[in-house]
């Protein structure tokens, strides 16, 4: 979908990144959450928040990237608008996963809110599957 062979590969190159983030994060946390303490998983709560957000940025990136090419049109340039403006232009697999993934992605960034593991690994999936669709990755 994405015509520009270097962009593609710019954001191809940005999710390994994120994917490579997100294995070293869950590695790193394993003997720290089988320790059972509640802080332990608390803090590996909050480092697997991190691959997520690093993953939304690639969507926002990939979402820039298709506006820039006229996919779609938009003058702005956060996530949620980008979603919003590519609506009808471009084919979603779960929209309303996507438009709650954007609410828990900003309150996690403008608010400070921890997302639980789970919670990140399954956005995580969501937008794999979603750049997927669009043969981005």
């Amino acid at each position: 979908m994405i015509t520009d062979v270097a962009a593609l590969a710019d954001i191809r190159q940005s999710w390994e990144g994120a994917r490579m983030l997100r294995l070293r994060v869950q590695r790193g946390l394993v003997g720290v959450v089988g320790a059972g303490a509640g802080t332990s998983v608390l803090l590996a709560d909050i480092a697997h928040n991190l691959p997520f957000l690093h993953a939304c940025s690639v969507l926002n990136d990939t979402l820039e990237q298709l506006r820039d090419e006229g996919v779609f049109r938009s003058k702005k340039r956060t996530l949620g608008a980008l979603v919003d403006a590519s609506t009808g232009s471009l084919v979603w697999l779960d929209r309303t996963a996507i438009d709650r993934m954007v609410i828990d992605r900003n309150a996690l960034a403008h608010d400070g809110a921890v997302l639980a593991r789970a919670t990140c690994w399954q956005y995580i999936a969501l937008i794999e599957q979603q750049l997927g669709a669009w043969s981005v990755v």
